[in-house]
């Protein structure tokens, strides 16, 4: 049996005395590994952002918000009232909403949130200092607010600060870290996340900032509802359907969010990510893995003569296929260093700019690496069948 060293010696030699024939084959490895790491990348982002929505939601949880506006629709808006309905109604779970504006404070685009103070036991929005909104707050109108860390971290307000919006002024009783934006990324609904400027502020509290003061009895954004139960929220779900489509409490057509409704959605992006992606990386491998075969079937008979004076030293058939096998799987392991590294490099710098998610990090390359090493012993195996039967006195009789 001969030495590996000696083996990859041979192997790094055979490339180096026929560079021109590899590069057809390296190249295009390296470009099918390039997309089958991004592809990966798309993927393994796609599922992180499933578990991050279902998590910002809630796994027991599901928002109820009307549909966009259409001129068609009549306008019946989602108010308290279904709100109410549902809290009435539904006693083991816990229901609130809220209604958002927006406004400039200190030269900032902030949103403001007219909530409830059933707020905290749906979202799980942990208050990092101070206080919630309570019940009250609610009764009494308290000029109160609690804003988002990051509001906080970019103007510095605190606990006790008064904040001025518009001509009210409230004063900060409470801070809270919203981590959003999962949801609203699958969804593509802007009503699902506030944002990371949020000012919470209590719903009775009339916004004479904004054009009109909102009165008690009107439209809200989103209502969302937790479950009790620590399985899918489906029953509720179920519940909440037959409520609101009485006929007494009717309203315009609604769009429910639920974990099941996050997944599916991701999961049909996912599919047709893999379904394109997948389809241009393998027709890329295929091409090149017939260009690698018809490379390593000129090179057995470019070899002949080395072949036989191998034989003739007592190399066995074994080794003499096995050179050829190694040496493809070889030139595809590096070609997928070269295509698959660079994705795994550009990734974490591209990721921002890509219309999906991205994971990144090094662990894309393990799939593309046994890949390519299938890949080299796929196209490999027949030539190097060829080679291995070539007798010594045959091959000597071609120097």
């Amino acid at each position: 049996m001969m030495r590996w060293r000696l083996l990859v010696l041979d192997i790094r030699e055979g490339a180096r005395r026929h560079p021109s024939r590899i590069v057809l084959p390296f190249a295009g490895i390296a470009l099918g590994m390039f997309i089958l790491a991004v592809v990966l990348g798309i993927v393994a982002g796609l599922r992180q952002q499933a578990h991050s929505a279902i998590a910002e939601l809630g796994v027991n949880s599901f928002a109820i918000l009307p549909l966009a506006d259409d001129p068609s629709l009549p306008a019946l808006p989602l108010t308290r009232r279904h709100a109410e309905l549902l809290r009435g109604n539904l006693p083991a779970e816990a229901v609130t909403a809220y209604q958002a504006g927006e406004s400039l404070l200190d030269g900032k685009t902030v949103r403001i949130l007219h909530a409830d103070e059933y707020l905290w036991r749906v979202r799980p929005w942990p208050i990092l200092a101070g206080r919630p909104l309570d019940a009250d707050d609610m009764r009494n109108r308290t000029a109160v607010a609690v804003i988002s860390d990051s509001l906080s971290r970019e103007t510095g307000w605190t606990i006790g600060q008064a904040i001025s919006i518009g001509p009210e002024t409230v004063r900060v009783a409470g801070i809270v870290s919203i981590e959003s934006g999962a949801m609203e990324s699958v969804s593509a609904s802007p009503r699902l996340s506030p944002g990371d400027r949020v000012v919470i502020v209590p719903w009775t509290l009339p916004a004479y900032w904004a054009q009109s003061p909102v009165p008690r009895e009107d439209s809200l954004d989103i209502i969302f509802v937790r479950s009790r139960a620590a399985e899918s929220p489906g029953p509720v779900v179920s519940a909440a359907r037959r409520l609101l489509g009485d006929p007494h409490y009717a309203c315009a057509p609604l769009s429910w969010i639920t974990p099941a409704t996050l997944v599916a959605q991701l999961q049909k992006l996912r599919q047709r990510i893999l379904m394109a992606g997948g389809l241009l990386a393998a027709l890329c491998l295929l091409m090149s893995g017939i260009t690698l075969g018809s490379l390593m079937c000129a090179n057995v008979q470019a070899r002949i003569p080395e072949i036989g004076l191998r034989r003739a030293l007592g190399a066995s058939p074994a080794d003499i296929g096995l050179i050829f096998v190694l040496e493809a799987v070889f030139l595809t392991a590096c070609a997928t260093l070269l295509g698959a590294g660079t994705a795994a490099m550009l990734l974490p710098f591209t990721a921002r700019a890509l219309p999906v998610p991205v994971a990144t990090g090094f662990s894309l390359l393990l799939l593309p690496m046994a890949t390519s090493i299938l890949l080299g012993i796929a196209f490999s195996l027949a030539p190097a069948r060829i080679a291995a039967r070539i007798a010594p006195a045959e091959a000597l009789r071609n120097e």
